[in-house]
C-alpha cells in the first residue's frame, strides 16, 4: 500500500513560521516534527484514520489547527457470500482482537460496500457505532462518527465503527439511513456480517449495542430487531423517515418515479420503526430525546413512544422514562442546541444508566 497524506498549510501562519506538527494514525501519534514550507507529506503504509495537527506561535500564543481526517480505505475487499473470503475474514478478525490491534475493514454482498473499523478489547462487549448525517462534497465517504471516542476507550467493550454504503451511490446523498437501494437492503446485508463477527468472538446478542444519533439512532434500532436481546442506544433519532423534514432528495434518488405514498407503502419495514414497534419486544431500546429539538420530538419521538407505550403520549416532562412491559427507557432533556448529538459526557451517563461494565 502506498498513499499519499498532503497538508496545505498555506496562508495559516506568517511565511517564517517554525511550525510543529503530527501526524496521528487512529489517534495516536506516529510522526513528530518541524515544517517551515508550505506543505506536510506523508507516505502512508497502512490502511485507516489519519489526522495531522499544527502548532505555531502567533502573537505570543500558541496557534493549533487540526486537518479534518482522512481515510486510507484496505486494499483487500471481502466478498461475504464466498466461503474462502469469509474464513479469511474471520482470520483476519481472530488476528486483530488476539494482537490488539486496530484494523480497517471493507466487504461486499452484492452490491453493497461496507467499510467499518474494528477497536478491539479484552471483553464480551461489542458496540457497534452507526453513521449520521454527512455533508456532501465535503465530508470524506466513507465517513466514522465516534471513531475518536472509540479510540480513546471511552466504550467498554470492542467497537466497531461503521460508514454508510448508501453514500457510495450517489455523492449528492447526505443521508442515507443504511437503506442500500430499493432491491438490496443494506440494513439486512449487514446484519450477516455482524452475525460472523460476532460468532468469531463468541459475542452474545445480550452484550451487543447499536449505538448512533439522528440517522444513526434510526440505524441502531433497524439492525437492533436482527439481533433478540441486543441494545439500541438512539439520540434525537428519526423513527419514520416518510415524517422526516428533510428526506426530498432520499426520495428523488432511492425511487425515481414512484410517489411518496407508494413508497412509504411498499418499504414501511425499512423507512417505519413505528409501524414496527412490536418487533422490538426482545430488545433493549434506550432514547434519548432533546424537548428544544421539536421536529424530532413531535414527529418521531413521541410516535413512537407512544406505540411501545399503546397508548397516545401528548408530553413527555423531563427525567427518565420505563414504558411497563417493554424494553424502552426514554431520556429526555431540554437543551438549547435543538437538534444535537451527544456529548462525551452524556455517552457516559447513557452507559452508566445502561449499567455496561
Amino acid at each position: 500500500m502506498k498513499n499519499i497524506l498532503t497538508y496545505d498549510l498555506a496562508g495559516q501562519y506568517r511565511p517564517d513560521a517554525q511550525v510543529l506538527y503530527t501526524v496521528s494514525h487512529f489517534g495516536r501519534v506516529i510522526v513528530q516534527d518541524f515544517v517551515k514550507n508550505t506543505q506536510i507529506t506523508y507516505e502512508v503504509t497502512e490502511p485507516g484514520i489519519y489526522q495531522v495537527k499544527t502548532y505555531a506561535e502567533e502573537n505570543g500564543e500558541t496557534v493549533v489547527s487540526t486537518y479534518a481526517y482522512r481515510y486510507f480505505a484496505p486494499e483487500n475487499c471481502y466478498f461475504f457470500e464466498h466461503p474462502q473470503d469469509i474464513q479469511a475474514f474471520t482470520q483476519k478478525v481472530r488476528a486483530a482482537s488476539a494482537q490488539s490491534a486496530i484494523t480497517a475493514f471493507q466487504g461486499k454482498i452484492k452490491n453493497q460496500l461496507f467499510d467499518f473499523v474494528f477497536f478491539p478489547a479484552r471483553s464480551k462487549n461489542l458496540f457497534v457505532l452507526c453513521p449520521s448525517a454527512i455533508t456532501p462534497g465535503k465530508s470524506p465517504v466513507p465517513h466514522f462518527y465516534r471513531w475518536a471516542w472509540a479510540a480513546q476507550g471511552l466504550f467498554p467493550g470492542n467497537v466497531l465503527v461503521v460508514s454508510d454504503p448508501t453514500f457510495h451511490l450517489d455523492p449528492r446523498l447526505g443521508k442515507g439511513w443504511f437503506f442500500g437501494t430499493r432491491e438490496e437492503d443494506a440494513t439486512l446485508y449487514f446484519s450477516k456480517v455482524l452475525e460472523i463477527f460476532c460468532k468469531t468472538l463468541q459475542i452474545d446478542d445480550r452484550n451487543l449495542c447499536f449505538w448512533g444519533s439522528s440517522t444513526g439512532g434510526f440505524i441502531a434500532m433497524q439492525l437492533a430487531r436482527y439481533f433478540p436481546g441486543s441494545t439500541a442506544v438512539a439520540v434525537n433519532a428519526q423513527t419514520d423517515i416518510s415524517r422526516y423534514e428533510d428526506n426530498a432528495l432520499f426520495y428523488q434518488l432511492e425511487f425515481p418515479g414512484l410517489a411518496a405514498e407508494e413508497i412509504n407503502r411498499n418499504f414501511a419495514s425499512r423507512l417505519n420503526l413505528v409501524a414496527d414497534s412490536k418487533n422490538f419486544s426482545g430488545n433493549t431500546l434506550f432514547m434519548v430525546q432533546n424537548l428544544q429539538d421539536s421536529h424530532h420530538y413531535r414527529e418521531h419521538f413521541l410516535p413512537f413512544y407512544s406505540a411501545v407505550s399503546g397508548r397516545p403520549v401528548q408530553e413527555l416532562p423531563e427525567g427518565i422514562h420505563r414504558v411497563t412491559d417493554s424494553g424502552l427507557t426514554a431520556w429526555v432533556y431540554s437543551h438549547p442546541d435543538g437538534h444535537m448529538a451527544e456529548t462525551p459526557e452524556m455517552a457516559k451517563c447513557i452507559l452508566k444508566l445502561l449499567g455496561v461494565k
